[in-house]
């Protein structure tokens, strides 16, 4: 894997669109806008303690995968690229309608939504969002296009209890929190896209 280094002034970092790079390592303590990690260094640079420091950044920018991957009622299908969106979110309905774990009409609710507003957002991952009346606890189903296709690489399918308590209306924001940063990063996506197992 090849690396390219910049070196640039903290002037030039201001106007210098950073949004390719990895990485900052610095001797001044500077503040990005961007979603970047950036790596203090104090004159001499010792190895052990940057090695520490990039493990703990990709252990952290691991996280919201990590975390999703926890839920209780998780199932990963790989499905077909050459289908198109709503096929295979029928297929993904299909298969818990077969579970008898999903209300009967879930496609149909779904059909709804979408009709209103697609729920494909950036970087090629759907995430079709739903309510429904006979699950208690959150339901998410990874399903990943092989192959991928530039619209869409990944469908996040969650259901959602109709009824929830205090405890799982927080869990909720935590959960759409964590989809929503691996929707927005590149990286993240293609790591989700490359998980053979639930772990």
């Amino acid at each position: 894997l090849n690396s390219n280094i910049n070196l640039l002034t903290v002037s030039e970092l201001k106007t210098k669109n950073v949004s390719n790079y990895g990485i900052i390592f610095s001797t001044e303590n500077i503040i990005s806008d961007r979603n970047l990690p950036i790596i203090k260094i104090d004159g001499i640079i010792d190895q052990d303690s940057i090695t520490k420091k990039l493990k703990e950044i990709k252990k952290k920018n691991l996280e919201p995968i990590a975390n999703i991957m926890k839920l209780e009622n998780l199932r990963i299908l790989y499905l077909e690229g050459k289908t198109n969106y709503r096929d295979n979110v029928k297929i993904i309905t299909n298969k818990l309608i077969d579970e008898d774990y999903v209300s009967s009409d879930i496609y149909s609710i779904f059909e709804k939504k979408d009709n209103l507003s697609s729920m494909i957002y950036e970087n090629g991952v759907a995430f079709p969002h739903l309510i429904d009346k006979k699950i208690n606890n959150f339901s998410l189903t990874i399903g990943i296009i092989k192959p991928s296709t530039d619209k869409l690489k990944i469908i996040l399918f969650l259901l959602i209890p109709e009824n929830m308590d205090n405890q799982q209306e927080g869990a909720l924001l935590k959960i759409y929190d964590e989809i929503f940063t691996i929707i927005s990063d590149k990286k993240l996506v293609i790591k989700l896209q490359n998980i053979e197992s639930i772990y």
